[in-house]
């Protein structure tokens, strides 16, 4: 039998897009009674949850206190799917994406992470940038046997096994999750065929991503059994990011990558000095 998945979407006030995104879902090609979709409202303050509940396809989840991986792990609590399949509100998935994330599950991989698509949404550097540094599942899978949540598809059995997202998490949860099932002995792979689309961002979004990334390691540093070599940058991906490009482009790329560096360090340090408040004994 054609197996039944679970769709989950965590969104914040994702407005704008989501209509796309549920028409994309809508129109899968996959058998419709097959599926279902849930959007997991993170707490949204504008017409997100509005949108998502007119449409009678789609499944509601509330879930306003903690982040993303809280809203995650709550539409997971409500699911009925063997399959979890996950994206995000600003992602588009193509039709035949759940049709070929499932079947890769199904010969025999255990998590399967899906490529992502960086669509330029303009030609400038800072995009151009984006679209070559974030959201490399392939680099991911193959270097740090990890995929990132914007599309990734997991079997029931193993978000069972170890428990799902860690909530304390800001950021990383996707790779801290994947990591614990790995090292349980759980199998990942990378299916360049399911794509999902995801438009690329300017230099500012870049920087309040990089502010939460740096946070998100210094969580994951405290709270699971990341290391530090898996959490900085390696060799590899500047290698990577300048590879095939011209003297002045790469120029720019190292502007922008050291920028990014710089505004990682002071989302450790303030996810560090979070974390001491909170462990200071009350008087």
């Amino acid at each position: 039998m054609i197996p039944f998945v679970s769709i989950v979407v965590p969104v914040k006030n994702e407005a704008e897009r989501l209509p796309s995104l549920i028409s994309a879902l809508e129109g899968l090609d996959y058998p419709r009674d097959r599926y279902e979709i849930i959007i997991a409202d993170n707490g949204s303050s504008d017409a997100t949850p509005a949108i998502a509940r007119a449409s009678s396809s789609v499944v509601v989840c509330e879930q306003p206190a903690g982040g993303s991986y809280a809203a995650r792990n709550a539409a997971v609590r409500i699911s009925r799917g063997e399959i979890l399949a996950f994206t995000d509100g600003d992602c588009v998935p193509q039709s035949d994406w759940l049709k070929v994330g499932v079947a890769r599950l199904e010969q025999g991989a255990d998590l399967v992470a899906g490529a992502i698509d960086m669509v330029l949404a303009t030609p400038r550097i800072d995009h151009r940038f984006d679209k070559k540094f974030f959201l490399q599942q392939q680099r991911w899978v193959t270097e740090k046997r990890a995929g990132a949540t914007a599309n990734l598809f997991v079997k029931r059995s193993v978000l069972e096994a170890t428990g799902g997202f860690s909530e304390r998490l800001t950021s990383g949860g996707d790779f801290a999750f994947c990591r614990a099932a790995t090292d349980a002995g759980f199998s990942i792979v990378f299916e360049p065929g399911a794509v999902v689309k995801h438009p690329t961002r300017g230099f500012s979004a870049i920087l309040k991503k990089a502010k939460r990334i740096g946070g998100g390691k210094v969580e994951r540093l405290l709270d699971t059994s990341t290391t530090a070599r898996q959490v900085v940058p390696g060799g590899k991906q500047l290698q990577h990011l300048l590879a095939g490009e011209s003297p002045l482009t790469r120029v720019g790329f190292l502007l922008i990558y050291g920028a990014v560096c710089l505004v990682g360090m002071y989302g450790a340090s303030r996810a560090l000095v979070r974390r001491a408040s909170s462990t200071q004994p009350s008087v």
